[in-house]
């Protein structure tokens, strides 16, 4: 009796009656949820809901713009790949399919086929990310899909402070003054296409600003300090990067001369020797105090010491 199936509101896309009991249709294509059943049989109609569901989209490979496959983790660089995702259950057709890793959606999405389909990746810094497809109603993901290239570093610009009229250009290893304050440029790669709490640290010691300017560069205003050669590290993200050997403070200097003191002496003689720069003499007893002048002591006391010889001072302060 003109005896037709359908899922929902989509007609099987052939319905044969078999008996009084039984009907047999060939589903159609489809993204959607659980969906109802409803059977005609002449101009009567039987139904009954949360009968059938597609199968949610699965995730098996990414392909990058290199044509490399993943069944891992993808590494992709700061954002604008286009990958291809192959799975299955995407859809016989375009069903309003959509992509995204993590919590950002591809900036574009093109579905292929039932089995594919590209998605241009979304700017990020973050760490290792799911990736998720939507196919109508259904979504099917994979964790731990993709990530983001880590912040790297390969040279180091200061010339942006003078130095006995000399103004400093260096690259490669930089180096900085005691008292820090000096901006030094960062140059890289995989900083970030925005400023994702862009942060950079010399040694163990936070800049005291650091400002994102490129996804290839980075101002840091170093710390004081008094350390030897450290390494450097730049926080893009959730990534961290970092770089050896990379910046080293100015090594103490003096000059001046030395202005010796001592108990011993009546207030003439300390006001002599107090105006006395170069070459000092002490007495063999010792117990002298002498103020050595220079510069790169450090902002701060930095366990200072000095010493004699090969003898170390009876106290430094």
């Amino acid at each position: 009796y003109t005896a037709a199936a359908r899922f929902a509101a989509t007609a099987c896309e052939h319905s044969a009656w078999e008996s009084d009991s039984s009907l047999r249709c060939l589903a159609p294509g489809g993204v959607l949820g659980t969906l109802r059943v409803a059977v005609t049989a002449g101009a009567r109609v039987g139904s009954l809901t949360d009968v059938v569901s597609y199968d949610t989209p699965s995730l098996a490979y990414i392909i990058d713009e290199q044509g490399n496959a993943f069944n891992a983790t993808a590494n992709l660089p700061s954002g604008g790949s286009v990958v291809t995702v192959l799975g299955a259950g995407l859809g016989v057709m375009s069903y309003t399919d959509s992509a995204r890793t993590g919590q950002s959606r591809c900036e574009a999405t093109e579905w292929q086929s039932d089995s594919s389909l590209t998605c241009k990746t979304a700017r990020g810094t973050g760490g290792t990310e799911p990736v998720a497809i939507t196919a109508g109603v259904r979504v099917g993901t994979v964790t731990e899909a993709v990530s983001y290239d880590a912040p790297t570093l390969d040279r180091f610009t200061n010339n942006l402070y003078e130095l006995e009229g000399e103004l400093l250009n260096a690259t490669g290893r930089a180096n900085v003054v005691a008292v820090g304050g000096v901006e030094i440029v960062l140059s890289g790669a995989c900083l970030g296409l925005d400023s994702y709490t862009g942060a950079s640290r010399v040694g163990q010691t936070g800049c005291e600003a650091s400002k994102w300017a490129s996804d290839t560069s980075l101002v840091c205003k170093t710390a004081g300090g008094v350390f030897g050669t450290l390494r450097v590290a730049v926080t893009a993200g959730a990534r961290v990067g970092s770089v050896t050997e990379a910046v080293s403070y100015d090594v103490p200097m003096l000059g001046g001369g030395l202005n010796l003191t001592s108990d011993d002496m009546d207030a003439d003689e300390n006001a002599t020797n107090a105006t006395t720069f170069g070459r000092t003499n002490s007495p063999s007893t010792g117990s002298v105090s002498m103020t050595v002048v220079g510069s790169m002591f450090g902002e701060s006391d930095y366990t200072g010491a000095s010493r004699f010889g090969s003898t170390a001072c009876e106290a430094s302060g």
